[in-house]
C-alpha cells in the first residue's frame, strides 16, 4: 500500500485589515449658520465668536479655515494620507498586545526619533512680536515628545503654535493695560504727573525695585497711591513709634491689610477667588512687607 500523500499545506492566515481611517467631522448646518456670511463662506474673524469652552483649545486652528467647504477638504486630505501610509508602508497602528517590534516600526513610520536627543527641536524662522524663546526654553521638550510618541514634525509645529499664542496673550495684555493706563490718566486728571511722582517715590522709600515691570502696571499704581493717601508710606507723616499719618502705626496697617476684609488691600493681597492679577497681589503683598519693615526700623 503506498504511503498517504502528504496533507496540503494550511493557507496562510490573512493579512490583519488595517486600522480604519479616521472618519470626516459631521457639520450640524443650524449650528454653524451663525458664523456664515455668503453662502458656504465663514464670516471674518468667524472663530471669536464661538462661546464654548470645549473650543478655546481649538480656537487658532478654525482661524486656518475660511469656509465649509475648506474644513471637509482639509479632513478629506488627512483620510487620504492615513489610509495612504497604511497601505504605502504596511504599518498598522499599535493597539493593545502590540509587540516592541510593531511599536517601534510605527513610531519610526510618523517621525518619532529613536531617541529623545535626536529630536530636531527648531524655533520659528520668524519668531512673533514680543515672544523671545531661546533654545533652552524647548529643549525639554524632546523627552516629553518621545515619552508620549510625538513625531518631531509635530513638536516644531507645536513649538511655533506655543510662541504665536504666547504674542497673542502679550497683545492682549497690552491692549489691558493700555485701557487702564487711560482710566487712570482720565481719573487723575492734571494730577497725572504729580501723583505718578508719588508712586515712585514711595516705592523707593519702600525699597522696590524701580525696574520691577509690575510697577508700571496702572493697577498697582492706584492700588499704591490710594495707601498714599491715607498716610501709608510718606516718612515725614510719622509721629511716633505708635502713630502714622495721625492713623495706625505702620505694623497695625500691615494687619489691618491681612485681617480687614474692608481694607481694600485684602482682597489683592489674599486673592482668594484669583481676581485679582498676579501684579496686584504682589503689589498688596509688597505694601504690607514694607510697612512691617518700617515698623521694625521704629521699634516695635
Amino acid at each position: 500500500m503506498s504511503e498517504p500523500a502528504a496533507a496540503a499545506a494550511a493557507p496562510a492566515a490573512p493579512a490583519p485589515a488595517p486600522a480604519p481611517a479616521p472618519a470626516a467631522p459631521e457639520i450640524d448646518p443650524d449650528a454653524i449658520a451663525p458664523y456664515l456670511d455668503e453662502g458656504l463662506n465663514f464670516r471674518d474673524k468667524w472663530y471669536e465668536d464661538v462661546k464654548d469652552a470645549d473650543f478655546d483649545s481649538l480656537r487658532a486652528d478654525a482661524a486656518k479655515y475660511k469656509s465649509i467647504p475648506d474644513i471637509i477638504r482639509s479632513a478629506k486630505e488627512h483620510q487620504a494620507a492615513f489610509t495612504k501610509l497604511q497601505q504605502d508602508k504596511g504599518i498598522r497602528v499599535p493597539g493593545e498586545g502590540a509587540t516592541d517590534e510593531e511599536t517601534a516600526a510605527y513610531r519610526a513610520a510618523v517621525g518619532v526619533p529613536v531617541t529623545a536627543d535626536l529630536y530636531d527641536l527648531a524655533l520659528p524662522e520668524q519668531m512673533p512680536e514680543g515672544v523671545d524663546f531661546q533654545k533652552a526654553d524647548i529643549e525639554w521638550l524632546g523627552e516629553f515628545a518621545h515619552d508620549r510618541g510625538i513625531p518631531n514634525s509635530a513638536v516644531n509645529d507645536l513649538i511655533g503654535e506655543w510662541a504665536l499664542r504666547e504674542s497673542q496673550q502679550l497683545a492682549g495684555y497690552q491692549a489691558e493695560s493700555a485701557e487702564q493706563e487711560q482710566a487712570l490718566k482720565d481719573k487723575w486728571g492734571n494730577n497725572w504727573e504729580r501723583n505718578n511722582q508719588d508712586v515712585m517715590g514711595a516705592i523707593q522709600l519702600g525699597e522696590g525695585n524701580l525696574e520691577n515691570p509690575h510697577f508700571s502696571d496702572p493697577g498697582v499704581r492706584s492700588v499704591i497711591k490710594n495707601l498714599l493717601d491715607k498716610g501709608g508710606f510718606s516718612e515725614d507723616q510719622i509721629v511716633s513709634g505708635q502713630t502714622m499719618g495721625g492713623g495706625l502705626s505702620p505694623g497695625s496697617q500691615a494687619k489691618d491689610i491681612r485681617t480687614n476684609p474692608d481694607n481694600e488691600l485684602h482682597g489683592p493681597y489674599w486673592n482668594e477667588d484669583n481676581k485679582y492679577t498676579s501684579a496686584q497681589q504682589e503689589a498688596a503683598i509688597s505694601a504690607a512687607q514694607n510697612l512691617d519693615k518700617q515698623q521694625d526700623r521704629l521699634g516695635r
